[in-house]
C-alpha cells in the first residue's frame, strides 16, 4: 500500500496541467493586447495561483506521508521533482 494518496495525487497533476494548458493559451496573444484586456490578466494570474497551490499540494502530501518534519530543503527538492516530471 502506497504512503500517499494516489487519487489525490492525480487530481493535482490534472489540475496543474488544465491550469498551465490555459497559461499557455493566453501567453498566445499579443503582450499589448493581452495587457489591455483585464479579464485575461485576471484569468492569467488565477491559474498561476492554481498551478502554484496544486505542486505545493503534491508536496505537501508526499512529504505528510512519508516525513515527519518538513524541511525547506526537502520541500525544494520536491517542487523541482514536480516540475520535472510535468517537463515544465
Amino acid at each position: 500500500m502506497p504512503l500517499f494518496n494516489s487519487d489525490k495525487i492525480a487530481k493535482l497533476i490534472s489540475e496543474m496541467r488544465k491550469a498551465f494548458e490555459r497559461l499557455q493559451i493566453l501567453s498566445s496573444s499579443e503582450k499589448n493586447k493581452f495587457l489591455e484586456n483585464l479579464d485575461r490578466v485576471d484569468s492569467a494570474k488565477y491559474n498561476f495561483i492554481v498551478a502554484i497551490e496544486s505542486a505545493i499540494g503534491i508536496c505537501n502530501h508526499k512529504m505528510a506521508s512519508g516525513y515527519r518534519r518538513i524541511t525547506e530543503m526537502l520541500f525544494r527538492f520536491c517542487l523541482n521533482k514536480v516540475l520535472l516530471i510535468l517537463n515544465l
